[in-house]
């Protein structure tokens, strides 16, 4: 075996061990290091290598500060020596363009928005790797998504510009046990989806989550609140009558399911329907318009 395949085959087993790491030591990344895994980010795919992104990287305390309070007190963003925010960027495009006298409409185009997120994520993945290879531990911050008002005045953003992602990267305090997650046997098929079944569906997940549950509480205002949430999130989804079995069930048993929990309170349906439209109202003040027609 050459030494090229088999750095390859160590690298292939060093990414089947990765997991998120929300604990940074108090270290920072050398400046060399990150530079490199920078370069190598440089190098992501490109849809027809236009690179619509922009990252801004933050490393001053006090904006660091503020982006963890703005993402929900997340510690973590506070602790991370090294914060990447990955953009959708058309106004640096848009200015090259217009002085090349070419057309230039991917500010309201659709295909050039969605070919711009897949640029930012294949080079925010390449940063994620890069730092899991050499050691390091990252941790993606989607929320950031909804803060495009908030995030362009802190850091300068023009129009034609918003937040897709951030990266939070540090030093690991202690190893971190890998997440279940789903198998190849239903993540990954062969030349055409084939009939699964719902029993095996249902095996496949119940192997991913176990006995995983929330418990609810005793605080009796804090479980009127949890399952009221529940019961809302349950209205998008089922008639009345059936939401409100569904929700007797969980009264009885005293717990809830960690798929309920997922959908009904940590990525609330009714909410996350909501809050896709604010999202995109948000673009708009910025100046992206994908969707309109």
């Amino acid at each position: 075996m050459n030494w090229t395949k088999e750095m390859g085959l160590w690298a292939l087993k060093k990414m089947q061990a990765r997991t998120s790491i929300r604990s940074f030591a108090d270290k920072p990344i050398e400046k060399e290091l990150m530079e490199e895994i920078l370069k190598a980010a440089l190098q992501a795919p490109s849809g027809g290598n236009l690179q619509p992104i922009t990252v801004i990287n933050i490393t001053d305390e006090k904006k660091r500060t503020k982006m963890m309070e703005m993402c929900g007190n997340q510690k973590f963003i506070g602790e991370a020596p090294v914060n990447l925010l990955f953009f959708v960027d058309w106004h640096k495009m848009e200015i090259f363009a217009k002085h090349e006298k070419a057309p230039f409409t991917c500010r309201e185009s659709y295909m050039h928005f969605l070919i711009a997120v897949e640029d930012v994520m294949c080079m925010a993945q390449i940063v994620e790797t890069a730092a899991h290879l050499v050691g390091l531990g990252s941790c993606y911050v989607g929320s950031v998504n909804n803060l495009g008002d908030e995030i362009a005045e802190v850091f300068n953003m023009p129009k034609g510009s918003y937040p897709v992602v951030m990266l939070s990267l540090g030093y690991p305090t202690r190893e971190m046990p890998i997440r279940e997650k789903l198998s190849k046997d239903i993540m990954i098929f062969e030349n055409s989806y084939p009939g699964v079944d719902e029993e095996h569906i249902v095996r496949e997940y119940r192997l991913k989550y176990g006995d995983m549950s929330t418990t609810l509480p005793d605080n009796e205002a804090v479980k009127a609140g949890m399952l009221e949430n529940l019961k809302d999130a349950l209205y998008t989804s089922y008639p009345k009558d059936e939401a409100e079995k569904i929700l007797k069930e969980v009264m009885d048993k005293g717990k809830m399911n960690e798929t309920q929990r997922r959908f009904g309170l940590h990525y609330h349906a009714r909410k996350m329907q909501e809050n896709g439209k604010q999202i995109i109202e948000r673009m708009e003040r910025h100046g992206l318009k994908p969707f309109e027609m």
